[in-house]
């Protein structure tokens, strides 16, 4: 077998699985103006087939495979439309980001939880793969907006999601995610 010698297609490798067997990549869709102003999430096999598992409106953060390279788990974002506050008022660009969990053998995708707007996010996944990491922290400009997202499971802050598996081993689900009583900075699980 001869080694890839590059992948043009492609703009970000979020994580490689932990037996080099694929890739999970961003393509920021530049080239076709079908799919302009979007991102694909692509897993890309040793051998170099693609395979585009997810496109969305806003941008793909993260991605992180489980230890058994099952499921992929995603932070991603999608545009949403802002009210504006007066008919003078310029259309402003929100994003809502979410955390979801990509199925690898069923091709399926689940979404876990919704998070606040204005924040950054940072994900680790557990060297076991049953719990996660997360950390979201809101921006400086956007501290003195008091309301919360209403849509939003997971607000500011660092979180301990526990994954568990479902009895017909599809994706699996949080159950009862838990706020740390500290902050943090891209927390990240010790091997």
């Amino acid at each position: 077998q001869q080694p890839l010698d590059f992948l043009p297609n492609y703009g970000q490798v979020l994580d490689n699985a932990a037996n080099g067997s694929a890739a999970a990549m961003v393509n920021f869709n530049q080239n076709d103006p079908e799919k302009r102003f979007t991102e694909s999430l692509f897993l890309v096999s040793r051998q170099g087939e693609e395979e585009e598992l997810l496109r969305v409106s806003g941008s793909i953060r993260d991605a992180q495979f489980d230890p058994r390279r099952r499921f992929l788990y995603v932070l991603a974002s999608e545009q949403v439309d802002h009210p504006r506050r007066s008919r003078l008022d310029t259309q402003e660009y929100r994003e809502q980001p979410m955390l979801l969990v990509v199925d690898l053998e069923a091709k399926a995708m689940t979404k876990l939880a919704t998070l606040a707007q204005e924040t950054d996010q940072y994900m680790s996944l557990a060297p076991d793969g049953r719990s996660l990491l997360l950390d979201v922290t809101r921006f400086e400009d956007a501290a003195e907006e008091a309301s919360a997202n209403p849509g939003a499971d997971l607000g500011p802050g660092l979180w301990y999601l526990p994954l568990l598996a479902s009895a017909d081993q599809s994706a699996p689900v949080l159950d009862r995610p838990e706020p740390f009583p500290f902050g943090g900075i891209h927390a990240t699980w010790l091997p």
